[in-house]
This record gives C-alpha cells, structure tokens and sequence, in this order.
C-alpha cells in the first residue's frame, strides 16, 4: 500500500493536529474543511496511518449512495482497497482493513454491538454535516461507552450561512474542533461557502441541499460572502 497523492502543507496540519488531539485522549474530533481543500485526501491519510499501525478502519457515509464513492476516493488517494457494506452484506466480518458502510444501517441494527469494542480502532465519518441529532448522539456512545476514537469531516455551515443540523450537534458534543484555514480572493479569513450559479452570481437561497445540481462553490470571507463579491479576477468560463 502506498499513498498515491501527496498532501498539502495545509492537509498535513490537519492531519497531524488530529493525531495529537488523540494522542491526548481527544477521542471525539470534528474537522471543518470548506469546500474544495481536500478533506478526502485528508481523511484518507488518516485511514492509512490508521491501517499502518494495525487498527481497522470503519468509514461512514450519510447516504447509501455515497458508499461507493467513498471507497473510490480511499483508493484513489491512498491506495487502500476496502469492504464496502450493503444491507444484505455482512462484510463486517471481512478480512478487509477498511470497511465503509452507512451510519444509519449501523444505528438501525445497532451491528458494532456484536463486536469487541477494540475491533475497530477507528471510525471516521465523511460528510458529517448530514448527520441526523440521533446519529450524532450514536457516535457519542459509540466514543463513550465503546471506546472507539470517532473522526468527522465535513462542513460547518451551508451556503446560507446556517448550520447544517449535523454540524450543530457536532458543534455541540465533540471534544475537539479542528478547522482547515482557508483564505478569500482578498486574503482574509474565508469563513463562508458561497454558492454561484452559472452566470457568477452568488446565490443565498434555495434548497439546503440538491443532489445532482451543477451548482458551484468557493470559500469567501463574510464581507464579500455578504455583498456577493468573487473578486475581480472572477471568470465563470473558467471554473
């Protein structure tokens, strides 16, 4: 196994700040990334690292769908190949090191029950904005009562600047929040994940989320986020 993409000196930060936070007995981390920095790349290496030391890696999606693109991107990234869990699968019982499944089939039937609390070291959740309250509060047993470090990736607010539901939970329960520094075309603090649509406007409502949309995003401070501003050296033909 050999990582295939190499990380940004931003992405490295981030993957290191969440190594030491469990060194510490952080166990309960959520890492902020806006949109575009690499948060794949990110959690993928951490899963590798993971895979080195000997744990087994259990990567959770939000939506079923999301399985098998996950798995894609791990491969991609790092060159790990991974189980990926179906309903009607039991691959959790598989020789692979990495398995990726749902969160809700796992809360639904409570599965990582049957298991010793140490069979897996780690369990990292992709796109966590999307996670229910419920499902938060299950990753919280999970960390308490189970003993598994739980890692979140995922972003903190939406295009409208309001929380997603997950993120607020997230917010509200982890031990540790770790936040990827990005910065607006002007160079300050890029706070907002703006959302423009094809004529370059940004857009502040609609649909929380659309599947399938060819909506595009960029990381803008809230000054600019506030006065839909993309910068001066802004061309749509080129995104």
């Amino acid at each position: 196994m050999a990582e295939t993409q190499a990380l940004r000196p931003y992405q490295k930060s981030a993957r290191d700040a969440i190594h030491t936070q469990w060194d510490a007995g952080h166990t309960r981390t959520l890492l902020v990334l806006p949109t575009g920095t690499g948060k794949t790349i990110v959690f993928a290496s951490v899963a590798a690292d993971q895979v080195r030391a000997g744990d087994r890696v259990l990567i959770l999606a939000h939506r079923g769908e999301l399985l098998e693109q996950a798995a894609d991107k791990l491969r991609r990234s790092t060159g790990l190949v991974s189980a990926v869990e179906k309903a009607e699968a039991t691959c959790l019982d598989s020789w692979f090191r990495v398995v990726v499944g749902s969160v809700q089939t796992l809360q639904r039937t409570a599965r990582l029950e049957r298991f010793p609390h140490d069979y897996f070291g780690t369990i990292i959740i992709d796109e966590a904005q999307f996670l229910t309250k419920d499902e938060v509060f299950y990753l919280v047993h999970l960390v308490d009562d189970c003993g598994i470090p739980v890692l979140c990736y995922g972003l903190k607010a939406d295009f409208r600047g309001q929380l997603f539901e997950g993120s607020y939970y997230l917010l509200a329960m982890a031990d540790k929040l770790e936040e990827v520094k990005t910065v607006c075309w002007c160079g300050k603090k890029a706070a907002f994940n703006a959302r423009f649509d094809g004529q370059g406007r940004v857009v502040k409502e609609g649909e929380q989320v659309v599947l399938g949309a060819n909506d595009r995003y960029t990381s803008l401070c809230r000054r600019h986020w506030m006065a839909g501003d993309l910068g001066p050296d802004f061309d749509i033909h080129k995104v």
